[in-house]
C-alpha cells in the first residue's frame, strides 16, 4: 500500500496558484492559509484534513495511522473543485462587482443631492 501522496498536494499548490491567484507562499500548506475565505468551508475542511496527513507522512509510524480513503476523497473533491474555477470568469465578475458598487454610490450621491435641493426649495 502506497502511504506517498506528497505529490498530490503539489498539484493543489498550483492549482491554487492558477485559478485562485494565490501566489502567497512556497507550498499548498501556505498557499491554502492565503487562500482563505475564497474557497468554500467544506473545501478549507478537505484541505486541513490533506495538510494534516502530510504532517504525518513525514513520520515513519504514523504515516502508517493515516487513513488514505479521506484523504484521498479530499484530494479529489478539492481538485475537481479547483479545476471548475475559470480565472477569467473571475476577474469579469470581480471587475463587474467594482463597477456594481460604483455605480450605486453615484445613484445614492445623485439621490442625495438631488434631494437636498429639493428641500432647499430650488427645484
Amino acid at each position: 500500500m502506497d502511504h506517498n501522496f506528497a505529490h498530490k498536494p503539489d498539484r493543489l499548490a498550483t492549482l491554487l496558484a492558477d485559478r485562485l491567484g494565490v501566489h502567497a507562499g512556497q507550498g499548498f500548506e501556505q498557499k491554502l492559509r492565503k487562500a482563505g475565505r475564497r474557497l468554500p468551508r467544506w473545501a478549507r475542511k478537505d484541505g486541513a484534513a490533506i495538510v494534516g496527513a502530510m504532517s504525518l507522512e513525514t513520520h515513519p509510524k504514523m504515516s502508517m495511522r493515516v487513513d488514505q480513503k479521506p484523504v484521498n476523497r479530499s484530494i479529489r473533491n478539492l481538485t475537481s473543485y479547483l479545476e471548475g474555477i475559470d480565472p477569467n470568469k473571475r476577474r469579469v465578475e470581480r471587475l463587474l462587482d467594482i463597477l456594481a458598487m460604483i455605480a450605486l454610490v453615484l445613484i445614492v450621491t445623485v439621490g442625495g443631492f438631488v434631494t437636498n435641493l429639493v428641500w432647499q426649495g430650488l427645484i
